[in-house]
């Protein structure tokens, strides 16, 4: 679980229509699994897991936050429950603490996608440290994640 180089953009306000100037952080996930040759984390259908991360002290603010995921099997409008906490340096470990139980999800199999953390993340401050937990609530497949990545300017 480490946390990578920031990188700017490569195109002007990114693919897909980014914010100019926006930055990215990844942090890598702590994978139990091989799919392809990709080092994942994989979650069945009733599974969980943390990922950490911490706010560069650049930050302003959020563009976008979001999970890498590659669905085994196409699914919709799934019920995947997000939880987070998060707090700066001197704080109680859960002075954020943000859940999202109502929010529904689909996935194309063997295709990238994102799963949108930012419903959980809305009051990030530059030196944040915390973690968001993804929880499948029987979405009839194993979900494959990657990176947590998070886009801020």
């Amino acid at each position: 679980m480490c946390c990578k180089d920031f990188i700017g953009d490569l195109v002007p306000g990114g693919a897909g229509g980014g914010s100019a100037g926006a930055k990215t952080v990844y942090f890598e996930t702590d994978w139990n699994a091989n799919y392809s040759n990709l080092r994942i984390r994989s979650i069945a259908g009733t599974g969980g897991h943390r990922f950490p991360f911490s706010i560069p002290p650049d930050f302003s603010n959020l563009v976008e936050a979001y999970i890498e995921s590659l669905p085994a099997n196409t699914f919709t409008d799934q019920d995947i429950d997000l939880a987070s906490e998060y707090a700066g340096q001197g704080e109680n470990y859960q002075t954020h603490a943000e859940t999202d139980t109502a929010s529904v999800y689909s996935g194309v199999g063997n295709q990238w996608g994102k799963l949108d953390l930012s419903s959980v993340l809305s009051a990030l401050s530059p030196g944040d440290i915390g973690g968001v937990f993804v929880d499948h609530n029987g979405i009839g497949t194993t979900v494959y994640y990657g990176r947590l990545v998070i886009r801020y300017t």
